[in-house]
């Protein structure tokens, strides 16, 4: 491939693909390496508006020193903005307990976030080529996947554009050499340690044999693929509104009856719909396999949890327990305390109203939500009982159990609030001193 066609090429894919407007400004992620030097040379050859950013990862020593020493030049030889980060990569992976690869690679995406932004929402260029995405595929392949894993890396994702997608690595290699683009050459890429590496070092070869263009082979099944996903989701998009029903609280309604009729292809649509959510396929599996027998358990991903509500599968935020004691904020918000001087014959029918012995329930006291395995002695009652258990005796939803607040004095349990206290912490003839606890949060009656 000669200099000219590449040129020619490179401008038709970025129209093709429409990857930016014409005067739209590009931050390129230029490391060094061959692949994003190439292509900072080509931005500068077309006259497109492109700055260049770098990241200096702090994991080469002195090879790192001079891969940023490289590119900085380039910015300032071809008069661009030049934008440089270091980070402290190793500790970053330590304190997340992610690999470093990983490491680098969140920190990285994170601050051409931060640049895009700040150049007022300009475009991230990054030099993937075809082999990249042959990998990428391989790799998902491997690991397992879906429809979008099949087409691997796209040419646009967003802010993100790789405009070098249709170029395999030989040919970059020939470009290199005709030009005389200075590059730096990073000794981890010739590591079999790395699956990417070890492919591409190993695997690619045999499957060249095989098939010489197979880059271009992978680049057509990507494409086809991408079209099949885009189909795909406005599928997805037509049963979600079928199965779906958003409520009041925020919370979403997903009909049990209505993915059952899907037979087979309901993990693949409650996947679909959970994955924005954090679950991942295996946890989807589990849901599906007790739909029908498992009302009542709770599945959890980072951010939300999933309830089997007979009916219907109930996806609603975290729930985080009520935090604080007596002498906290948070408490004091909650929570009005008195010690009236004697206790009305006739007890306030205010369910958020409860009245305690002082000498069994003194502060501090703690509130918190249900926890699995609680118990206490309802009042009227002399042995204990397990809250799971009294919430199901009084009719008490599944999704509102874990809404109610528990009082609790030294671990103990002194109060559902709204609804029944304890017999050990009760109001008797020989108390000398009442605790009188009013809740001030929301909170349904009970039924």
């Amino acid at each position: 491939m000669t200099t000219d066609i590449f040129l020619a090429r490179l401008k038709s894919f970025i129209e093709g693909e429409d990857l930016f407007e014409p005067h739209q400004l590009v931050i390129l992620a230029v490391s060094g390496g061959r692949d994003s030097m190439l292509l900072a040379w080509a931005f500068s050859k077309l006259g497109y508006n492109f700055q260049i950013a770098h990241c200096n990862f702090q994991l080469r020593g002195e090879e790192s020193t001079l891969d940023e020493e490289l590119v900085r030049n380039t910015a300032h030889n071809y008069g661009v903005k030049f934008h440089l980060k270091h980070f402290n990569t190793d500790d970053f992976a330590r304190a997340n307990h992610i690999s470093t690869q990983m490491a680098a690679r969140e920190l990285r995406y994170a601050w051409f976030e931060e640049i895009r932004i700040l150049e007022q929402n300009a475009m991230i260029g990054l030099a993937q080529h075809a082999g990249d995405l042959s990998e990428t595929i391989l790799i998902n392949l491997i690991r397992g996947t879906g429809i979008a894993g099949m087409h691997g890396i796209l040419a646009r994702r967003e802010f993100l554009i790789r405009p070098m997608l249709f170029l395999n690595r030989d040919e970059i290699d020939i470009l290199i050499a005709q030009n005389t683009i200075q590059y730096r050459e990073d000794a981890s890429n010739n590591s079999t340690n790395y699956l990417r590496n070890k492919l591409r070092i190993k695997v690619m070869p045999v499957l060249r044999e095989i098939n010489p263009s197979i880059e271009q082979t992978f680049i057509e099944n990507a494409s086809r693929m991408a079209s099949v996903e885009r189909l795909y989701q406005q599928q997805i998009s037509t049963i979600k509104s079928e199965l779906l029903q958003d409520l009041p609280d925020g919370s979403i309604q997903i009909s049990i009856e209505k993915l059952v009729t899907l037979k087979a292809d309901a993990r693949f649509v409650l996947y679909e719909i959970l994955k924005f959510y954090g679950f991942t396929d295996a946890v989807t599996v589990q849901i599906i396999a007790g739909m029908r027998n498992q009302s009542g358990k709770i599945f959890h991903s980072l951010s939300h949890t999933v309830l089997n509500n007979r009916a219907y599968l109930l996806l609603e935020k975290q729930i985080q327990e009520i935090p604080g004691f007596n002498n906290s904020p948070d408490f004091k918000r909650s929570f009005k305390v008195q010690y009236p001087a004697s206790l009305l014959k006739t007890y306030p029918s205010d369910y958020k109203i409860a009245y305690f012995d002082a000498s069994f329930a003194s502060m501090p006291l703690e509130m918190r939500n249900w926890q699995e395995g609680d118990f206490f002695y309802p009042l009227g009652l002399k042995h204990k009982k397990k809250l799971s258990d009294f919430f199901t005796d009084n009719k008490v939803a599944l999704t509102e159990k874990r809404r109610i607040p528990i009082v609790l004095h030294k671990g103990e349990i002194i109060w559902i609030v709204g609804y029944r206290i304890d017999e050990r912490f009760k109001v008797t003839t020989k108390t000398s001193k009442i605790l009188k606890l009013t809740y001030l949060g929301k909170l349904s009656p009970p039924i």
